[in-house]
């Protein structure tokens, strides 16, 4: 896997990342909808398919693309919350929480290993 560390003007490769899950989708050329993913206007948010709510989906399963607006978008309507904003939120409430996580990490596991381990589903 090549990693690129600057602007690569020739690449034609597309990327999404979701924001709820944070996996990431690529392919050459793909639009979001190519690789499985909505992306919503005109906030921007990008999800999976299968991340989206089943309130936000239509008898046949599906997102209306032509209603893939803001206003449709389960994370601007605070109907899920990804856990990128969940943790920024816990810090702006609690700014110590980092500190005490951090200490209670340490005297919970051993090392990293043991603690990304610990964290993997089962």
């Amino acid at each position: 896997m090549k990693i690129r560390k600057s602007f690569v003007s020739n690449s034609s490769t597309s990327c999404f990342i979701c924001d709820i899950c944070g996996g990431v989708e690529a392919g050459m050329d793909a639009c979001a909808s190519e690789l499985g993913m909505i992306q919503f206007y005109p906030c921007d948010h990008v999800m999976h398919h299968h991340c989206i709510p089943q309130q936000y989906k239509n008898n046949d399963n599906d997102v209306d693309m032509n209603e893939a607006d803001n206003k449709y978008c389960p994370l601007c309507n605070l109907e899920i919350l990804s856990d990128k904003d969940l943790i920024k939120y816990m810090i702006h409430i609690d700014p110590q929480i980092h500190q005490t996580t951090l200490e209670t990490i340490k005297s919970t596991y051993k090392d990293y290993k043991s603690f990304r381990d610990a964290m993997k589903v089962k």
